[in-house]
């Protein structure tokens, strides 16, 4: 079908994740715009809520699906559980007698009613009294325009989503506003510092990364930068002494757990740490989750692609793809205070335009965005289908649903 499901995440206030909106792609169809795009949205919807799960598109959070008029008024939302799916209202469904019907059953069954790019109009006021969520465009709707809609409306009990969201600024402003739920990709944007001098406490993390990545790591190194940190320690040596990690012999040291680990085992663990680090509470975790969805993704996109060999490299470039975002720098100052190889760097800046692994790592960017085009042009440059992308990463998602709930 080459047809993909991305997802962009709906935050609430604190930077946790509420839920997420499910991007439908397939090349030749834009969205559910057309008759066949409604058959097609329908097919994908039960294939991959059935087959791949909504657990593991959403981590059972909440899902936001788009719905035409047709599948509004055939309520194809009841054959998924009102427990996750959120019905979307696009902003080109009419409000007619046979929508407001839909509306008011599917309200009635206990799913979630949001009004999609809304804009003032008197007509809408049927669909506005069933609405528990109005989405706010924040990037072409008048600042005016969106302070109105919620002076209007915010006193029915009705919350506000404000979508694309892009800068920490807009964020804030959307708080101020009101908003209670934000959409967009501020999230992956970094908020730079105004120098390029990077804070000792992060050179001394960035040191960490750095040792890693050495073509032949030095075991002593990477213990003694670890041994100086109390948490990373105790963490190491908990971690190797727990039950996934059993061995019959207690691990005292910090070089004998990292030994044990291994070295790409170690490396995973060192982003998750470091990233922790460096975030606290500033930045929401669906930043370093995206990081190990895409380090799964280049995983698997290394093996697929015969590059056993470079499988490290092609980790790393999915590990290092946020770190610009965590650390509230530019990516060329963190490449700058690390030791890696010419292609990685490279890659990360989009400087191989026709490297493998460097076309590999464009594509998981356009996935993420639902850029159908770019991705099947992509695909076709590394010979692969965009189903079968999908399917990595809907491994990817899985695989970090298992690390969260063992977390947990």
């Amino acid at each position: 079908m080459n047809s993909c499901i991305a997802r962009q995440p709906i935050f609430n206030k604190d930077k946790t994740v509420f839920g997420y909106e499910l991007l439908y792609r397939e090349k030749g169809i834009d969205g559910y715009t057309e008759i066949d795009g409604d058959k097609a949205t329908l097919n994908v919807m039960k294939d991959s809520f059935l087959s791949v799960g909504m657990e593991t598109l959403t981590g059972n959070k909440k899902a936001f699906v788009n719905f035409t008029e047709r599948l509004i008024t055939e309520e194809i939302a009841s054959l998924f559980s009102n427990e996750h799916m959120v019905v979307e209202l696009l902003e080109t469904i009419e409000p007619s007698e046979e929508v407001v019907a839909a509306c008011k059953n599917l309200k009635k069954a206990g799913y979630p009613i949001v009004l999609d790019d809304f804009v003032l109009r008197d007509d809408y006021e049927p669909l506005i009294l069933l609405a528990d969520i109005i989405k706010l465009d924040f990037l072409n709707t008048p600042i005016k325009e969106n302070k109105e809609i919620i002076k209007k409306y915010g006193d029915m009990g009705i919350k506000f989503l404000a979508e694309k969201i892009e800068t920490i600024e807009d964020f804030n402003l959307a708080v101020d506003l009101g908003c209670t739920y934000f959409q967009g990709y501020f999230f992956a944007k970094p908020e730079v510092l105004p120098s390029r001098t990077i804070l000792p406490y992060k050179l001394s993390y960035l040191r960490l990364i750095n040792a890693m990545y050495e073509e032949d790591p030095d075991f002593d190194e990477i213990a003694e930068i670890i041994e100086h940190d109390v948490s990373f320690s105790y963490e190491v040596l908990k971690l190797v002494n727990s039950a996934a990690f059993y061995k019959r012999n207690t691990i005292h040291s910090i070089k004998q757990a990292i030994v044990f680990m291994g070295i790409e085992g170690i490396k995973k663990w060192v982003y998750l740490a470091v990233s922790k680090k460096v975030t606290g509470n500033k930045k929401p975790n669906e930043i370093i989750n995206y990081s190990m969805i895409r380090l799964k993704f280049m995983e698997q996109m290394a093996e697929r692609l015969g590059e056993n060999k470079r499988k490290s490299e092609y980790i790393t470039v999915g590990m290092l793809s946020l770190m610009d975002a965590l650390m509230g720098m530019e990516m060329t100052a963190i490449l700058d205070a690390i030791r890696l190889s010419e292609d990685i760097k490279n890659t990360l800046l989009g400087n191989n335009p026709k490297n493998k692994m460097s076309i590999a790592y464009q594509l998981i960017l356009k996935y993420e965005r639902g850029d159908i085009d770019q991705l099947s042009h992509l695909c076709s440059l590394l010979q692969l289908e965009i189903d079968e992308v999908s399917q990595m990463y809907y491994h990817a998602l899985d695989w970090l649903n298992g690390i969260l709930d063992s977390n947990n």
